[in-house]
């Protein structure tokens, strides 16, 4: 990660405290893949909260229920509170670690805020997702669809 942002002119010192990296990944080389039923390595186990406490409201707390998600993993409890305020995210996690929630889940929220204050503007509203493959964009737009469901 740190080669890919000093070949693209990025200072990490800028991003050093949203930076999040996999626990496994650290100053150890790469191990094979981890069957899905270890998904909760990507949980901070000392400090479980619920999708509620990071600020979203009802519609993606029950979007994110209905996924199976009951607690934000460490990228999520990091990155959503910092898109919500506003902040630059840069994010390296492994596979299934939740890294399309922690930036579709603040988006819907911003989305939902500005409804409520300013239902008549609506219009002016835009979000802009680049995905580097179909695939990933295939995955995304249906990430967006179930979490988007209960939204007015």
């Amino acid at each position: 990660m740190k080669r890919i942002l000093e070949e693209n002119g990025i200072k990490q010192e800028k991003f050093a405290h949203l930076l999040v990296q996999p626990e496994e990944s650290k100053n150890e080389p790469e191990k094979e893949i981890k069957p899905i039923n270890e998904a909760r390595l990507h949980y901070d186990k000392d400090d479980l909260i619920q999708f509620h406490e990071l600020g979203l409201e009802k519609p993606l707390v029950k979007a994110c229920t209905d996924l199976d998600y009951d607690h934000p993993t460490i990228i999520q409890k990091k990155a959503i509170p910092a898109i919500l305020e506003g902040q630059d995210v840069l994010a390296h996690s492994v596979t299934g670690s939740g890294k399309t929630a922690s930036y579709l889940l603040p988006l819907l929220q911003k989305y939902l805020r500005l409804r409520q204050v300013r239902h008549t503007e609506m219009g002016k509203l835009r979000f802009l997702i680049l995905q580097p493959t179909r695939e990933l964009a295939a995955q995304c737009h249906s990430m967006l669809e179930n979490l988007s469901k209960y939204m007015p």
